[in-house]
């Protein structure tokens, strides 16, 4: 399996050059913008491709590829007015982690660029192993993404791809300064301290064991989406809920909405249920709190015509099997037959007695 031309490049550079995680990635970029762009960033509002979980799709709906092909003119119209006019530092997320959503960062980044924004940041820590990545094609600045995540690499390992011909690759520094600063940052990455290094030297063995997959990473990716996308159908219509977003929009994670009558109403709900879910239940998964309109769109129902503010975030993997998928349908029907709300879980509130009269 010929692997992408990004990860070839990952693994010819110095252990250095992969920083710790996406954040690093992105506090090194924002470090590189001037003072000019950071008074333009302040008075601007900067672009967060984030959506928000309010339309309904249905579980029956047909998979399309894998591939968000959505019309400039139909990103545009999801944009807020007026759209950043020269901004300095743009950020995009590839997929969001809460809710997750595959976005189309190719489309967004040409937006970017026709509207001025001097630079353009992909913030890809799920993408390597769920999506296809061309770095080259998408044509951001700046480009990172993690490789522990779906690409089966210890904690920590990471890559930082910039555009090649300006002046921003010269402007990247790392935050620790040692006697190689100036000497590119894949240079001033290296032997910080004394950082341990064997979570990067693991990256080739890592490759070799994603191509023992029939298909490769690729194989692996289709498959997984595949499964993902069929589980949360399958809990779907358990549940007489839905699909948070369309397959085209979902790469090997899924977000499915929970019957309302759950009655999750803020984060802290959310939280508390995944916490019963994983003691009572053994199963752990996500669970996020959605509250948001799109302006005059109503919250997405259920079968019941009940609004759906819970949904959980699936994820399949190589090791994944159906019934982890099964035993959170089973614990999610059988907290609905028993009338459960998660008001059960609320802490009480406390009463204060004055003795003053």
């Amino acid at each position: 399996t010929t692997l992408p031309p990004l990860l070839q490049s990952c693994c010819s550079m110095p252990p250095g050059a992969l920083p710790r995680g996406t954040s690093l990635g992105a506090t090194l970029c924002s470090c590189s913008i001037t003072p000019m762009e950071q008074s333009r960033n302040l008075s601007r509002p900067t672009l967060l491709a984030r959506a928000p979980l309010s339309s309904r799709y249905p579980s029956r709906s047909p998979s399309p590829p894998l591939t968000p092909l959505l019309p400039s003119s139909m990103l545009r119209s999801l944009l807020p007015r007026p759209v950043v006019v020269r901004s300095g530092f743009a950020v995009i997320d590839h997929i969001t982690s809460m809710p997750s959503v595959l976005i189309p960062v190719k489309e967004l980044v040409a937006i970017c660029r026709q509207e001025g924004v001097d630079k353009v940041f992909v913030d890809a820590a799920h993408s390597v192993g769920q999506v296809p990545v061309d770095v080259r094609d998408i044509g951001a600045d700046f480009y990172t993404s993690n490789l522990h995540k779906w690409f089966f690499c210890p904690p920590a390992v990471a890559f930082l791809h910039t555009r090649k011909g300006g002046p921003i690759a010269s402007q990247l520094h790392h935050p620790v300064v040692s006697h190689e600063y100036g000497n590119g940052l894949p240079m001033e990455s290296g032997w910080i301290g004394t950082r341990d290094y064997s979570a990067q030297i693991v990256v080739p063995e890592a490759i070799d064991f994603v191509n023992r997959f029939e298909g490769g990473i690729e194989g692996i990716r289709s498959r997984n989406h595949e499964k993902v996308v069929e589980m949360g159908r399958m809990l779907a219509e358990a549940w007489g809920t839905f699909l948070g977003s369309p397959p085209v929009m979902c790469g090997s994670m899924v977000m499915v909405g929970m019957p309302s009558c759950l009655c999750i109403e803020s984060d802290d709900d959310a939280l508390r249920v995944r916490t019963m879910l994983r003691k009572d239940f053994k199963v752990e998964v996500p669970i996020y709190y959605n509250t948001r309109q799109v302006e005059v769109q109503e919250i997405a129902k259920d079968n019941n015509s009940d609004p759906v503010t819970g949904y959980v975030r699936i994820s399949h993997q190589v090791y994944n099997v159906k019934e982890e998928y099964e035993r959170l349908r089973d614990a999610v029907n059988k907290l609905v037959a028993e009338g459960f709300t998660s008001a059960e879980l609320r802490p009480a509130e406390k009463i204060i007695y004055s003795t003053e009269v």
